[in-house]
């Protein structure tokens, strides 16, 4: 399990990462609109904004000492009762399936695909596919995705961070719920009247 981790982790959050860059480049360069607008959002949402790549940061320093620096990983206080291989491979599946979800949402939201919320351009609301079971599908992937990857490293520190992390996204997908009220008004309402936030 650990040679294979130590092949399939980099690989898998490298593929997590391009996940969310490749499609706003294509987005970008189909319609000319960056759909990377997470830096413009102000107060509330700024915060929400700023403290989400300090923390995607501190995950991927995790990892690493996990992966190469077992010594330091030790401060990050590994949760030994969940080192087992049941708690990996249960892991390492979350993972896999969190990035399929992940991928195939981006691309039923084709164009109007937006990391943050875009007060510039006006987005359709895709409500086929997946967004046909969860309104937010794209946050349920990320969400499983640290569930997996607390499961395959399990410590105290990563836990926190994946809690910090999964409060973000639950005041993150408030906001972008509020602004497709206001652009969709009915159209919206009934939609979650049909749809749940998550599933």
């Amino acid at each position: 399990m650990d040679v294979l981790l130590h092949y399939f982790l980099p690989i898998y959050l490298l593929l997590f990462g391009l996940a969310f860059f490749w499609h706003s480049l294509m987005v970008w360069k189909k319609t000319g609109i960056n759909p990377y607008v997470l830096h413009r959002a102000k107060g509330a949402q700024g915060l929400v904004a700023a403290l989400f790549r300090p923390l995607g940061g501190l995950l991927i320093i995790i990892t690493g000492s996990f992966l190469y620096y077992p010594d330091l990983y030790l401060f990050f206080c590994p949760i030994s009762i969940l080192e087992n291989s049941i708690a990996g491979i249960s892991g390492l599946a979350l993972l896999v399936a969190s990035l399929i979800w992940v991928f195939l949402a981006q691309a039923q939201m084709g164009n109007d695909w937006r990391v943050g919320i875009d007060e510039e351009n006006c987005t359709e609301l895709v409500h086929h596919g997946l967004f046909n079971h969860s309104r937010n599908p794209v946050f349920l992937g990320v969400r499983f995705f640290l569930l997996g990857l607390f499961l395959v490293i399990p410590s105290l520190t990563m836990f926190f961070v994946a809690l910090f992390v999964e409060l973000l996204v639950q005041l993150q997908v408030r906001f972008e719920e509020e602004h497709l009220l206001d652009l969709h008004g009915d159209r919206y309402k009934a939609y979650c009247d049909k749809v749940k936030r998550w599933l």
